[in-house]
């Protein structure tokens, strides 16, 4: 409980905004899902409308924000240099130094590690979730939708990264990897148990038409 409690109180520090946002990102889902229920949806479809724009908005303040309050001094080279392609290698360096100083009572890597990749691995799992769930796609559509928001997001970073000439944000293939990951191993046990649904759906309909003979 102290090492979540640790993660909270550090999460709040890189993310200074992040009560006010969530305060004001109820606004927008609060309005959807009245609008939901004025259009005679469904209670449950309406709720989870709103937790759907409520997230979207949550997972935007973590992306994007905070901005920077000016531009840097570094060139285009300099930001494109600092692209991080090597994959999984950073993952493994900050794994293992976290575990290093955490044997010396250090606990900041670690905490770091968690926060960086442990964020990034379950940021898109709400999306994959919702998409199957409350828009019925199919988990391969789900996929490539959250493996294009991946992308969109570090596309968004370097184009921040070079429009205010600093690494506001690192641009990094791990980050697609684990937001990745993270979606499939939502979207995996979904579509496994639509396929056990479909083929007891299928036997049901042969032993009824097998009766009806």
């Amino acid at each position: 409980m102290d090492m979540i409690n640790r993660l909270i109180h550090a999460f709040l520090l890189l993310q200074p905004g992040f009560k006010t946002w969530l305060f004001l990102s109820l606004a927008p889902a609060a309005a959807a899902g009245v609008f939901s229920l004025v259009r005679g949806k469904k209670i449950r479809r309406s709720l989870a409308l709103a937790a759907f724009i409520f997230y979207v908005c949550i997972a935007f303040l973590l992306t994007v924000f905070p901005l920077p309050q000016g531009k840097g001094s570094s060139t285009v080279a300099d930001v494109l240099a600092s692209i991080d392609h090597r994959l999984f290698t950073p993952l493994i360096y900050s794994f293992r130094l976290s575990l290093s100083e955490l044997a010396q009572g250090r606990q900041h890597a670690l905490l770091l590690f968690l926060y960086n990749n442990l964020g990034n691995f379950i940021l898109l799992m709400p999306e994959a979730l919702f998409l199957c769930l409350l828009f019925d796609f199919s988990s391969l559509k789900a996929f490539v939708l959250c493996l294009l928001t991946s992308l969109g997001i570090e596309s968004f970073q370097l184009l921040a990264n070079l429009y205010f000439r600093q690494n506001y944000r690192v641009v990094d293939i791990n980050d697609v990897l684990l937001n990745t990951a993270g979606a499939a191993a939502v979207l995996l046990p979904l579509a496994l148990i639509r396929l056990v649904k479909r083929r007891s759906k299928a036997a049901r309909q042969r032993r009824r038409q097998t009766k009806g003979a």
